[in-house]
């Protein structure tokens, strides 16, 4: 009779009240039939329950079986901590966008430093990244800069000059976006958080470029720091902070042209054009050879009158060397040669006479404008 009734209880909805449970004198747990139409909606974990849920199969039962799954959120760049989170993390979960950066922004941020301390102005500088974003690729490809003021501790930004630029930068490069902005310093601080606040209204997630502007010579790494922007879930209050993300130095051919020609500028510390350098170089190179010849010229005397013993290997790659030369005494390698050395020199005449043109135009105006008594509009001679 136990077993009966214990095999009863397992059943469905069909059997509940036959014989068997009758007649076993087994207490039982009173079984939820239906629900009753006065009593008020209860509000189940999941819909998924609700409908699953029947006498024969508890709620419990199906807890107990599959826990209910926890919906991840949306964006993936959120942290949730009891405590003030850091103002930047040196790395973590990235957004998973490739960033590249173009040397032409690096650029701009040292040329902007640059000029802001020579003119001897205190404060940091600010400016404007400008950029495409092409699916999952960010190229930073310019920017400009802005003028910022200090109130209260924090950058306050002049919002009519940013829109300006802004708008002109629009129409110049209809593909650019604004991305971000940059400054220097070594760490992010509250006054990047502040600006980082006011740009997220034109930018959801916008990147902070931070130039390092205090560079030793043994530095190896590029001193240049890039963020982007991370949600902080703290006592349930979103706030943004910085993440630390990896970036590539990408580059045109146009670009690599310009870094190339910069670099070489700035190597010329001494004042001198190119072309002076250029000379220096070959005259230090034919130096150099004048003064190996003579000491091989040297070696042969003293072979020759038996000072010291002879060397075969020497003598023939000396051998060697004095029969290429023959051939620079060939009539057809002197009349080449002869041709592109002339060629090379009528183009720096025609150089030299171009800009003595351009200056006598100058100087021509010039006399115009101060001489003529009707004032008229200056007229440009050409030859």
């Amino acid at each position: 009779g136990g077993g009966a009734a214990l095999s009863c209880e397992s059943c469905d909805e069909a059997k509940i009240g036959c014989g068997a449970s009758k007649a076993a004198p087994v207490s039982k747990a009173p079984q939820i039939l239906a629900k009753p139409a006065h009593q008020p909606a209860v509000e189940r974990p999941s819909d998924r329950e609700e409908q699953q849920w029947s006498p024969a199969f508890p709620r419990g039962a199906e807890r107990a079986e599959e826990e209910p799954q926890v919906r991840r959120p949306a964006f993936e760049s959120v942290e949730i901590h009891s405590h003030k989170p850091p103002m930047a993390n040196k790395g973590g979960e990235a957004s998973g966008l490739q960033v590249y950066l173009h040397p032409l922004v690096a650029i701009n941020v040292s040329d902007h430093y640059t000029r802001h301390k020579c003119d001897g102005r205190s404060g940091r500088i600010c400016g404007a990244l400008m950029g495409t974003i092409q699916g999952r690729r960010v190229d930073i490809h310019t920017s400009f800069e802005f003028s910022c003021d200090l109130v209260d501790g924090l950058m306050v930004v002049n919002d009519d000059f940013f829109n300006t630029r802004l708008s002109q930068y629009g129409e110049v490069f209809p593909s650019y976006e604004f991305l971000g902005w940059y400054s220097v310093g070594k760490e992010p601080n509250e006054q990047d958080l502040h600006l980082l606040r006011k740009f997220e209204q034109l930018n959801e997630s916008p990147y902070f470029l931070l130039l390092d502007p205090a560079v030793t010579p043994a530095q190896q790494h590029f001193p240049v720091s890039l963020y982007e922007r991370v949600v902080h879930v703290v006592d349930q209050k979103n706030e943004s902070g910085l993440n630390k993300v990896s970036y590539q130095i990408a580059h045109l051919e146009a670009e690599r042209i310009a870094v190339d020609h910069v670099t070489k500028a700035a190597a010329h510390t001494t004042g001198n054009s190119e072309y002076a350098i250029h000379l220096s170089k070959l005259s230090s190179a034919v130096s150099m050879l004048n003064t190996r010849v003579h000491a091989l010229q040297k070696y042969l005397i003293a072979v020759k009158k038996g000072e010291i013993p002879a060397n075969h290997a020497i003598l023939r790659s000396l051998l060697s060397v004095c029969r290429s030369l023959q051939a620079t005494q060939d009539e057809a390698f002197q009349k080449e040669y002869f041709d592109e050395y002339n060629d090379s020199a009528l183009v720096v005449y025609l150089s030299v006479l171009t800009k003595t043109a351009g200056q006598i135009n100058d100087v021509l105006d010039k006399f115009q404008l101060a001489f003529d008594s009707r004032r008229t509009k200056p007229q440009r001679y050409y030859h």
